[in-house]
């Protein structure tokens, strides 16, 4: 009991002692008050309409204003910003992730999010496989992921349940943390709908999505574009969205990956046995951070690196080690590395983390079938770059490599 009470009030000291010396520091400094201030009009300007009518929606309905506000904030916008084709476009991609995901049957309360990577993994590595195949049409891609939601269709209403559940838990037990949580979620996903503007975007990350819709392949022209074989898993699903949609699809996929993330790092908080209070604020410190925000508005990989690196985290704490992490973590591992090559090296402490858990589950077989699915979800792009060039990390390493 003694031990209970003392811990509680070291933890209690230490966060009474993080604000006191952050709002010292944000006091002392130079802050751009006037950027501040801009900031919160904009974040004013953003949700105060929604909530008006999340506020009279709620009245009329059953539903509370912070399901209302989850929905109205992230539809809306994009409905009105990047089209209703684009919606529905990621929506099938998601999915079609989720649907192919439960095949993996991974345990666990954060389960749905990571099923949601797993079956974006599988689906990333086939399409990098075939890019070079003139065979990317929106109506083939349509039917193909029609026809994992229909075959998979209770397994992915399962995981539709479960991610309500957990979403609907925390709006029990935490109904002001969670309100606030999903209005910062809508503050930061509202650059998302945002037309593309970055360099790298425009000159490297799109010309996957747009090789597709002009030829029905990529094309591979490392002469004209240097980093046209680099890892480019996130690519690929921003392309397949961009087809079968029929056009850009802007920053919705990312708004996923955002969600993920959050809704992960919320589970890993409570895994910590923090209060569902305490687990909706580290989500929503997670959103809030500028490159959080920032990044929904391109194509760079670090969205989806971020909801990787969390789902791995999750899995190595979880007390009970499953016959299929390894294969779970593999796939993961892939994705990671398959995004790009510098992630690998982030992610290179929890991987030994979570193969050292299950050391005692691994088998010569079981080793080879890990290695070999990690390998198909990774190898597209480097296989590819050393046929092509001799160079499989092109443009990296090219002093080595002599492409």
């Amino acid at each position: 009991m003694r031990q209970d009470v003392a811990r509680q009030t070291v933890r209690l000291i230490t966060a009474v002692a993080g604000i006191v010396l952050v709002t010292w520091g944000l006091l002392t400094e130079a802050l751009p008050w006037e950027r501040l201030r801009h900031l919160s009009i904009d974040v004013l300007r953003t949700l105060l309409p929604i909530l008006l009518i999340a506020g009279l929606l709620a009245r009329w309905s059953r539903m509370s204003v912070t399901r209302i506000l989850l929905i109205l904030g992230l539809a809306l916008p994009a409905v009105w910003l990047v089209g209703l084709p684009a919606l529905l476009a990621v929506l099938l991609l998601s999915a079609a992730s989720l649907a192919l995901g439960s095949l993996f049957n991974v345990e666990g309360e954060a389960s749905p999010c990571i099923h949601l990577l797993l079956g974006a993994a599988i689906i990333a590595a086939i399409a990098g496989w075939l890019l070079p195949f003139r065979i990317h049409l929106s109506a083939l891609w349509i039917v193909a992921l029609s026809i994992l939601i229909w075959g998979r269709r209770r397994a992915l209403l399962l995981q539709l349940t479960a991610l309500r559940l957990d979403f609907e838990s925390g709006l029990q037990h935490a109904p002001r943390s969670t309100f606030f949580g999903v209005a910062v979620l809508v503050v930061a996903a509202s650059p998302a709908w945002l037309p593309i503007s970055m360099h790298d975007d425009l000159s490297y990350h799109l010309g996957i999505g747009t090789q597709l819709l002009e030829f029905g392949h990529a094309r591979f022209n490392v002469g004209a574009q240097v980093w046209a074989l680099a890892p480019w898993a996130s690519d690929v699903l921003h392309a397949i969205a961009m087809v079968v949609a029929g056009g850009e699809v802007n920053g919705c996929l990312n708004v996923i990956w955002l969600i993920a993330t959050v809704m992960l790092v919320r589970r890993l908080a409570l895994q910590f046995d923090l209060a569902h209070s305490a687990a909706w604020l580290v989500a929503a410190l997670y959103v809030s951070l500028p490159l959080s925000s920032a990044l929904t508005t391109s194509f760079q990989t670090e969205t989806l690196t971020a909801a990787i690196m969390v789902a791995l985290a999750n899995l190595g704490l979880q007390s009970n080690v499953e016959p299929r992490r390894p294969l779970v973590v593999a796939v993961l591992a892939g994705l990671l590395l398959a995004t790009k090559i510098s992630a690998a090296a982030m992610g290179a402490p929890l991987l030994l983390w979570l193969a050292w858990q299950s050391r005692r589950s691994f088998t010569l077989r079981g080793l080879v079938l890990t290695a070999t699915l990690g390998l198909f979800v990774a190898g597209s792009s480097y296989t590819y770059a050393a046929l092509l060039t001799g160079n499989p990390l092109l443009p990296l390493y090219n002093g080595v490599f002599q492409s």
